[in-house]
């Protein structure tokens, strides 16, 4: 398996549909999915969904995903799908109502048995400003996580790499950090 980080984007308007053109997808390959972290910051009146996510004009699977919930409703999922051609796209990411910022991130999977999670695990309530989880995955596997926070500071990762960690709109801060496993079976 080869998981690699391969671009960022976001948009700080108030709307129900992000599109996001040209986000680096790496290298052609033809078992090659192209994976999608996605971290969103409602508008702090309704709950925040992510309906449908379309990567390079396919319709993609939500893996996941998980709403935090309270007046500061933020949002984290991840999207996959298999896509053999082109090194770059559009990625539209739809939401049930209006968000006030959305970051995407993009990941070249190439090798995997399925697109299909083996594993998933959320944490959508922090104490004393902590995100905490622990995840099984196998030798050979990738550990994607994504955060969107309304923490007026960065985030930071223990046992991932972090990619990206930034602010995405006035506090909003959409993050992601990853890990390809080549060792035997690790708990993150």
């Amino acid at each position: 398996l080869d998981f690699t980080y391969q671009d960022t984007d976001s948009d700080p308007t108030n709307l129900t549909e992000y599109t996001f053109t040209g986000l680096a997808f790496g290298a052609v390959s033809s078992n090659r999915h192209i994976v999608v972290g996605i971290a969103v910051k409602g508008d702090n009146t309704t709950g925040t969904t992510i309906n449908t996510v379309t990567i390079g004009g396919v319709s993609a699977t939500i893996a996941v995903q998980q709403t935090s919930g309270g007046s500061f409703e933020a949002v984290s999922g991840i999207a996959v799908v298999e896509l053999a051609a082109g090194t770059s796209g559009t990625v539209v990411v739809t939401m049930d109502g209006a968000s006030r910022s959305c970051g995407v991130f993009s990941y070249r999977m190439v090798g995997a048995l399925s697109g299909t999670p083996k594993f998933t695990g959320t944490d959508g309530t922090h104490a004393a400003g902590l995100l905490n989880m622990s995840l099984n995955t196998l030798w050979g596997g990738a550990v994607l996580g994504v955060t969107s926070t309304v923490t007026g500071g960065l985030n930071t990762w223990v046992g991932l790499t972090e990619d990206q960690d930034y602010d995405a709109e006035a506090g909003d801060i959409v993050s992601a950090a990853s890990k390809w496993i080549t060792a035997d079976a690790t708990s993150l």
